[in-house]
């Protein structure tokens, strides 16, 4: 037999008789959140140069080494 959904989610009452769901995170404030995706963007920057170093890396070889014998 299903629960109706409205027994498994449960909500709690703010003072000010608003609603708030219990599992939802608490927002972040905004220099959180602009902290947050600079470190989200640089860690891409970081894995998109790793990417591009190692991808280029057979391609310098030739350069400084001479071609491959």
């Amino acid at each position: 037999m299903q629960t109706p959904i409205e027994s498994v989610i449960t909500t709690e009452t703010e003072p000010g008789g608003h609603r708030r769901w219990p599992h939802r995170a608490p927002d972040l404030l905004p220099t959180q959140n602009a902290a947050a995706a600079a470190k989200r963007s640089l860690a891409k920057a970081l894995a998109d140069l790793r990417l591009k170093r190692y991808s280029i890396v057979p391609h310098l070889r030739h350069i400084t080494y001479g071609p491959p014998v």
